[in-house]
This record gives C-alpha cells, structure tokens and sequence, in this order.
C-alpha cells in the first residue's frame, strides 16, 4: 500500500539544474584567476616585485574575467541558498518529522556570525538524512563527501579572511591563489551533493506516489 505524498512537495528539478549551471560556470572563471594570481606571486616571490602588464588583450580578459566572477558569485550563492530552502521544505513535505531546521533557517545561520561555523553544515547534514529516509531520517548515514565539503568552505572563507589581513602583496596574493585553488573541488563536492539529494527527494516522492 502507498502513501499518498504531501501536497506540499514542489519539485525541485529546475532549481538543482540552476544551481548546477551556476556552479559548473563558476569554474573556468576561477581558473583564469588562479592563471593571474599565480603569476602575480610568482613575481613578487621572486623578483620582489610587482608583474609587468600583459598585453593589452589578456589584461582585458583577466579584468573581464574578475568582473563575471563577482557578478557570478552573487547568482551562484543567491541559488545554491534557495536550492537549501527548496530542499529543506521538501524534506518535512516527505514527511520527514522531528527536523530541527526549518527552511528559513537552514539558509539564515549562513548569516550569523560565530553560528555560522557549525550550524549550516548541521542543518545540511540534516537535509541529507532526511531526503535519504523521511521515516527514519535520524538514523540515516550522512554523506561521505559532506564533512569534506564544509571543510573546503571554511578554508575558502578563512582564506578570503586571511587576505583582507596580511601585510605584504605576495602573502595576498599567496591567499587568493590557496582560496581560488579550493574553490574548485569545493564546487565539485557541492554539485554531488546536490545530486544525491535531488535524487533521493524524487525517489521517494515517487515512492510515496507522486508523479
């Protein structure tokens, strides 16, 4: 005999291949940073001096591509919060009773300071039970890659820190090109995230006797 699923579900299909283009395209931008970072560092290590220009057409690709990651990033970590939310919901619509986040705060404890270093990764673990197995959600094994994945973001944010702090021009630049470096797998553990969860909602939507 089925379960009838809450009426609640919305299927979160166009939204997780939204964030996955968004992060996927993060990705070439990044590396060109780390190109012109490298660089950078290389000169100031060495030669204790800042690079001469590039020619005028890679000095205006490297700015160009600076200006598309910023405006990149804003829609990226505008999506990937609403992809956690959209999650979050549909989880207690699976039936997934007792959760502690609620789909306004899995996105807000991003937003406050000291809280911030523990409780998206709890509720993010919680979203993961809970799509894997609504009834029993709690006794659900989290993601292997989950711990690596707010690892790798709290290096990348420390690293951002970092760079706001140090003294000298080639321990920034050393900075930018650590974070840049991480945000690479850090993007790639994320997206696999995604997948599994997207994939486990839909299961047991269907399961439960959606379409």
């Amino acid at each position: 005999m089925t379960t009838v699923p809450h009426t609640g579900f919305r299927d979160p299909t166009d939204r997780t291949r939204t964030t996955k283009v968004l992060l996927y395209a993060n990705i070439p931008l990044i590396l060109v940073a780390v190109a012109a970072n490298a660089r950078d560092y290389w000169w100031l290590s060495n030669r204790g001096e800042e690079a001469p220009p590039l020619a005028a057409p890679l000095e205006s690709l490297v700015g160009l591509g600076a200006s598309l990651t910023a405006l990149l990033l804003v829609a990226t970590s505008v999506s990937v919060l609403m992809w956690i939310h959209r999650a979050n919901y549909n989880a207690h619509q699976l039936g997934a009773a007792g959760m502690k986040f609620t789909p306004g705060w899995a996105v807000g404890w991003y937003f406050i300071p000291i809280a911030s270093i523990w409780k998206p990764y709890q509720a993010m673990k919680e979203i993961c039970q809970a799509s894997f197995n609504p009834r029993r959600w709690w006794d659900e094994e989290r993601p292997a890659l989950l711990p690596a994945w707010w690892a790798l973001w709290l290096l990348t944010t420390g690293a951002e820190g970092v760079s706001w702090s140090v003294s000298t021009e080639a321990a920034e630049s050393a900075s930018d090109l650590v974070r840049q470096l991480l945000a690479v797998p850090l993007i790639l553990i994320l997206v696999s995230i995604i997948n599994q969860v997207h994939r486990m909602q839909m299961a047991n939507y269907r399961t439960q006797g959606g379409d």
